[in-house]
């Protein structure tokens, strides 16, 4: 049985013309109204407002009947906070009525997130507060527990956003009290590497008592007390449980 390709092939070129007319009455009607329009819109020449308010900018773009885009915030320590710091395009340009203008507006000045100081040297903090365009301030020696010369606190706090320039005011641990010792950790030693160890600290070995033991050597150290890191007076005792 035969198919008739006439009717399809019909159909078709119909169609194309179709699409091919409304094209051109497309074309024609951008040509007669929408160019014409757009070619006669009024030039306007962009005022200057950099360095004001961006209330007030936009105030007088819209007097010159142009469009205010807020286009980003920046740091600018040059310019006051929420005043304008570029635009775009320049002052003087020349423009089509209702031109965007783009405008760049002053955050102030620059901040920085405070890190974490603490447990820092001294040294360390001085020189993470310096590469981040800090002072450091005044700085406070104490006693404590913490070891010597690490940083306790300090202010402003971590998290906070400061100006560049300011100062960091430091505590720094200058160690435990005159005459107090930290006890070291003499697990895993032998009675006399232990006694070694705490003579060179002003301590002593202070009650043995004896454990049995399958896994360690004789006279091995199974517990302290004291235990490591507690402080503990100069010429003080430590007592130790060891292995038998």
């Amino acid at each position: 049985m035969k198919i008739n390709k006439k009717p399809i092939l019909k159909k078709i070129l119909y169609k194309a013309a179709l699409i091919f007319c409304i094209a051109f009455i497309i074309i024609i009607l951008i040509d007669k109204f929408v160019l014409p329009w757009y070619v006669n819109v009024s030039e306007v020449q962009v005022p200057d407002v950099i360095g004001k308010n961006k209330d007030d900018a936009a105030s007088i773009l819209e007097e010159a009947d142009l469009t205010t885009v807020i286009d980003e915030y920046v740091y600018n320590d040059k310019v006051s906070k929420d005043c304008v710091v570029l635009q775009k395009p320049e002052a003087g340009s020349t423009v089509k009525e209702g031109r965007r203008i783009y405008l760049y507006i002053s955050s102030g000045e620059s901040l920085v997130k405070m890190p974490n100081l603490q447990n820092k040297t001294l040294r360390d903090a001085t020189v993470t507060i310096e590469k981040m365009g800090l002072k450091v301030g005044k700085v406070e020696n104490i006693e404590s527990e913490v070891p010597s010369d690490i940083v306790i606190l300090h202010v402003p706090t971590e998290g906070r956003m400061v100006k560049k320039g300011t100062e960091v005011m430091l505590t720094v641990s200058v160690g435990p009290q005159a005459g107090m010792v930290r006890v070291p950790n003499l697990i895993g030693m032998p009675i006399k590497e232990a006694e070694k160890t705490l003579n060179g600290l002003s301590l002593r070995v202070g009650k043995i008592f004896y454990e049995p033991s399958e896994n360690l050597l004789p006279n091995t150290i199974l517990n302290q007390y004291p235990s490591e890191g507690n402080l503990i007076i100069k010429s003080g005792s430590v007592d130790i449980t060891v292995s038998r």
